[in-house]
């Protein structure tokens, strides 16, 4: 057995007290903000279905008198590429709560989210464990990422927690492996993405919302291209506002994920050509997202 360390005991007596004053003092349930959800409409038109039930909810939430609780735990289903992850990160900072991502399809077994056991050389508490604990808000957002390639070997089931964790009653008592000692869980909101729901455990998906969400058209491609340039010229106030609108055109026929991409080595050709040009602004142009090597640098090049 691994004798527990003075942080070990400090950080026990620390849970006992968040335990006895029922996780009030510091601790605060964010309030949802209905008009940050709603400017979601503009940049996921293909959300929308998932965008409105949160508001929904939200909305309940913000009736008079109505207690904390949380969203209801979510699963977006949809091909590669169409901008799940995105969504719920930015679905996360309009509610203005904590986002961590929990990458499934690496997680080898439950204590990546209930901790380890003591007893185990090189154990330590769970990420829902240390998400309460570092955040004043107990009401974050967790994206279980890619849930559908979670390793199952019947020995270590990386997705054991959840069945806990997704049922608000049980997750109020939630006992991390390490920490051996309940928090409350029940406020956490659960979010998890897929692109097929064959390989999840009906159990799991019984617990979850399930949403499916289409490839957006090119139509709906508009605002969420115009998103990917915001979000650009951001990074780099160089970039000119005036885009070829056949550029345009063209990213607007690729999924999310590939118009991000496609966008970012445009920009690159085009920050290459305007400093081998010596010239400050940089100029998208359509030959900029063809196939090819961008120019060369010359004799100069600085």
């Amino acid at each position: 057995m691994v004798s527990p360390s003075d942080d070990d005991k400090r950080r026990n007596e620390l849970l006992q007290q968040l335990v006895k004053r029922g996780q009030g003092g510091s601790r605060f349930v964010k309030a949802p903000s209905l008009n940050a959800v709603h400017a979601l409409h503009q940049r996921f038109p293909h959300f929308v279905e998932v965008i409105d039930h949160v508001l929904g909810e939200l909305a309940l939430l913000a009736s008079s008198g109505a207690r904390p609780r949380r969203l209801t735990p979510l699963l977006l289903l949809g091909n590669p590429g169409i901008g799940k992850t995105r969504f719920v990160h930015d679905l996360a900072t309009a509610l203005a709560v904590p986002f961590t991502v929990v990458p499934m399809n690496t997680a080898t077994g439950g204590f990546l989210l209930s901790g380890l056991d003591r007893s185990w050389s090189g154990a330590k508490p769970g990420m829902v464990f240390d998400m309460l604990m570092n955040h004043r808000c107990v009401n974050p957002v967790v994206l279980l990422d890619e849930l559908e390639k979670a390793q199952h070997d019947g020995k270590y089931d990386p997705l054991a927690p959840m069945y806990q964790l997704l049922e608000t009653s049980t997750a109020r008592r939630f006992v991390d492996e390490y920490v051996q000692v309940p928090v409350n869980a029940g406020l956490i909101t659960w979010v998890a993405t897929a692109n097929t729901i064959d390989k999840l455990p009906p159990a799991i998906v019984s617990r979850l919302r399930v949403f499916e969400v289409n490839t957006p058209t090119p139509q709906q491609m508009r605002p969420v291209v115009d998103g990917l340039l915001q979000t650009l010229r951001h990074d780099a106030p160089a970039l000119s506002h005036d885009v070829p609108s056949e550029a345009l055109d063209r990213l607007c026929q690729l999924t999310p994920r590939a118009a991000a991409s496609a966008l970012s080595m445009a920009a690159g050709r085009a920050a290459l050509r305007a400093r081998l040009a010596r010239q400050g602004l940089i100029e998208l142009r359509v030959c900029d997202f063809e196939a090819g090597a961008p120019p060369r640098p010359r004799m100069g090049f600085y």
